[in-house]
């Protein structure tokens, strides 16, 4: 009969004390964490907790800022606010400011107050939304007849 090994965890040659890297995310072995997935949570979640002091809210979310491995971060309470901070690191470095808002037809950044903003929409030109509203409209007629 063979002989049983016990290579769970610190007995096995492959642990790693606790952690694990996927995608460029720590993993930290917390089994009772109630957001552990087969026993790991991520790294960010543990600091963010405790840096605050307790769980983190239902819904919040962690925006990493610059290089994962350096762990700088920032608690968004929501989904919304986390895309606005990745919107505002776009404008950013794209055009040097972070207000400014890029039309989804020209692809040029530009002051929100220049351009129409509808909530839940792109923001876009007047002027590139007649350009390209005209040429929608030629060319359809060309398919249609």
């Amino acid at each position: 009969m063979a002989k049983v090994r016990d290579q769970f965890r610190e007995n096995n040659p492959s642990w790693k004390g606790g952690v694990r890297i996927h995608k460029g995310y720590r993993y930290i072995l917390q089994p009772d964490h109630p957001r552990s997935t087969k026993g790991y949570v991520f790294e960010h979640i543990v600091i963010a907790e405790e840096a605050l002091g307790k769980r983190l809210p239902v819904g919040s979310e962690i925006h990493h800022h610059g290089p994962k491995k350096d762990q700088c971060i920032v608690v968004c309470q929501d989904h919304a606010y986390h895309g606005l901070l990745h919107q505002r690191t776009r404008s950013l470095s794209e055009c040097g400011n972070a207000d400014y808002r890029k039309c989804w037809i020209c692809k040029q950044y530009d002051d929100p107050s220049s351009m129409i903003v509808k909530v839940g929409s792109s923001p876009f030109h007047k002027q590139c939304q007649v350009t390209y509203n005209r040429e929608y409209h030629r060319t359809r007629k060309g398919n249609n007849g």
